[in-house]
């Protein structure tokens, strides 16, 4: 997939999936979510207790997804062409996530949610405004509020985000606030 082309797309595939053997890629898929289930042990509970949990970690990291090209390219809020030096992400449901989900990510991958702010502070630049409720590079606003400022908040109070990135996510977080968009 590409939101920038179809060209995109296939070095997309090319890179990721290289002489497309379906079963190679099926391994590929399992070995990794293996790896990514078996950062945490449970230990304690009931079989179907864990098997609960698993389920939930499973859903938690399906999103958000990555959204640009292998290239860095990616389609910003302004509808234009543009590329990142950092992994830009997408379906930010940040009503529903910033309670648990966001706080979850901040303890196992700061890396990735220091990648979700600069994608924040990507669609600041290009909207004026950081997102609510983004999907597939665009802003639906169909949630109240901007939830995105409580990660950017723990971030900051982890010590996952600091220096200038800091003070850029703290200035948009202010301008944010002090914009009426309805």
């Amino acid at each position: 997939i590409s939101a920038v082309s179809v060209e995109g797309a296939r070095k997309n595939l090319e890179a990721e999936m290289p002489g497309w053997d379906f079963d190679a890629v099926r391994k590929q898929a399992e070995e990794a979510w293996d790896k990514e289930l078996g950062r945490m042990e449970v230990l304690g509970g009931t079989p179907a207790q864990q098997r609960v949990f698993y389920t939930a970690l499973y859903h938690c990291l399906q999103a958000p997804y990555l959204f640009n090209d292998v290239d860095g390219s990616f389609r910003g809020h302004d509808g234009l062409v543009h590329t990142a030096r950092h992994n830009v992400y997408t379906v930010f449901s940040l009503w529903d996530t910033f309670r648990a989900e966001h706080p979850l990510f901040t303890i196992l991958e700061p890396e990735r949610t220091v990648d979700f702010i600069n994608t924040f502070l990507l669609q600041y630049q290009q909207s004026g405004r950081l997102p609510a409720w983004e999907l597939w590079g665009n802003e639906t606003d169909c949630m109240i509020g901007y939830h995105s400022v409580s990660v950017i908040a723990d971030a900051i109070v982890t010590g996952n985000l600091t220096g200038p990135e800091a003070f850029r996510a703290l200035d948009a977080s202010a301008q944010t606030a002090r914009t009426k968009y309805y």
